[in-house]
């Protein structure tokens, strides 16, 4: 009897708890509609950004996005979409705090930010290249168009003053950079001096490694007693090679402007390079026809480079999307775990509620108390089976939360697949004849420079 009253005291509890929950869904039904209205919100808004981003407005789709992971800071959904509208619109410092943010929401326990990071530092090294690219191109530009001239007699007549403050004067051009130098302004100095070479268009060079290099060393002793001895052999240097020319010169250049890539020491010296015209004599004059056919040649070249680059991208995207594709099927076949899993837990715990239903009505005294345990074990297998779906559906929408990101790099490499493809046609037709075939054997089979 003990037992029964238990059971009692159990029930009652239970249709009183029941009745307490019944004013909640008058007196509030916003408590139960608002999470529908927010998801509706966050697809409208998603679909919005999305449109944005189809049109390649990628800085209204961000504010978009921005504005919906404001509203509900946990949605990993938006986020990981807004990851993906920030790499794509080239912010990475913003990209690359979200992801941590995503890190830390996530407690380190998903996989697929890995995979961001990946994406991460490929766009990174991709808009690296482009940029390293173009200033290359730009500066074979000039070497073509302005070459180097020869040594003057002007220049080599020029000999080394000492001033009184017992150092070398290379005459009234460079007093500017002494100034800058007393001031400890080392890089404006240093930036003054590339910028007059780079507009009087010489290429500079010396012995020991050429400019770039004693540049940088300068730069970095700035200020200390071997940086003294080292500005005296940086001008000298520099005024020694002013009128010459040397690959080891070339590359010393192109170090400095990769380590200081921003072009923010190259200013205004047009007065500076009025005196310093009068010592070196400028450049010969180049033809209009030179200037078309060194255009024209250099045009064929950057094609052709540009052709190379876009059949090595395809090539890692069809790796990308192999390996894609091969994630996505793992990640919707786990979701087919995820189910089985639980299918066969709810199946056990019910047999296992069921039968001790069955033992406490065997024992139970009268038909009140066996309609008690029937109510009692049905409400238990409800809420346990409740529980059982409750897990079962977290664990299926974390997985496919990183099948929706995954199916956005999936598009976005196949978008860059098609868009390769497109461009291979017109771009053909103007590799000049001495590239090897193989290069867009890959894109049109049927062009006659494929050899087939």
């Amino acid at each position: 009897m003990m037992k029964s009253e238990k059971m009692k005291i159990s029930v009652f509890s239970l249709l009183i708890g029941s009745v307490a929950v019944i004013p909640l869904f008058i007196a509030e039904p916003a408590i139960f509609s608002a999470p529908c209205a927010a998801s509706v919100l966050a697809r409208d808004m998603r679909q919005q950004a999305s449109e944005y981003a189809l049109r390649g407005n990628y800085t209204m789709a961000a504010r978009t996005l921005e504005r919906l992971c404001a509203l509900d800071p946990d949605d990993s959904i938006t986020a990981r979409i807004l990851f993906d509208v920030y790499i794509r619109d080239g912010r990475f410092e913003k990209a690359e705090k979200l992801l941590m943010r995503l890190s830390a929401l996530s407690r380190g326990q998903d996989s697929a930010l890995q995979l961001l990071g990946t994406q991460l530092i490929e766009a990174r090294g991709a808009a690296r290249i482009e940029i390293d690219e173009a200033r290359r191109i730009s500066e074979e530009v000039l070497l073509e168009l302005k070459p180097p001239v020869k040594e003057s007699d002007n220049l080599t007549r020029i000999e080394p003053i000492e001033t009184e403050r017992g150092r070398p004067s290379f005459g009234p051009a460079f007093d500017p950079l002494w100034i800058m130098a007393d001031n400890q302004q080392f890089e404006e100095a240093a930036g003054q001096f590339v910028s007059m070479a780079l507009r009087s268009r010489q290429i500079l060079s010396a012995d020991d490694g050429g400019l770039g290099a004693l540049l940088l060393d300068w730069l970095r002793k700035g200020g200390s007693q071997e940086g003294e001895s080292m500005k005296h052999l940086f001008l000298r240097s520099a005024m020694e090679s002013l009128a010459g020319s040397s690959d080891a010169a070339r590359s010393s250049l192109r170090r400095y402007l990769v380590e200081y890539p921003d072009g923010q020491y190259i200013g205004d010296v047009t007065d500076l390079l009025a005196e310093l015209e009068s010592i070196i004599p400028p450049a010969p004059p180049v033809s209009a026809e030179k200037k078309k056919a060194v255009a024209l040649e250099l045009k064929k070249k950057i094609e052709v480079r540009k052709l190379q680059d876009e059949i090595t991208t395809a090539e890692k995207a069809e790796e990308r999307l192999a390996s894609l594709e091969s994630y996505s099927r793992d990640l919707q076949a786990e979701i087919g775990f995820i189910k089985k899993e639980f299918s066969n837990r709810r199946a056990e715990k019910s047999l296992e509620i069921n039968s001790i239903e069955m033992e406490a009505l065997t024992n139970a005294q009268s038909e009140d108390e066996k309609a008690e345990i029937k109510v009692f074990y049905n409400k238990e297998l409800v809420a346990t089976l409740s529980g059982i779906d409750r897990e079962r559906d977290e664990q299926i929408t974390e997985v496919r939360n990183r099948l929706t990101q995954l199916t956005w790099e999936l598009l976005r490499v196949r978008k860059i697949q098609a868009d390769l493809i497109r461009a291979a046609e017109p771009a053909v037709t103007t590799v000049v004849e001495d590239q090897d075939p193989k290069l867009i054997d890959r894109f049109v089979p049927e062009s006659p420079l494929s050899g087939h």
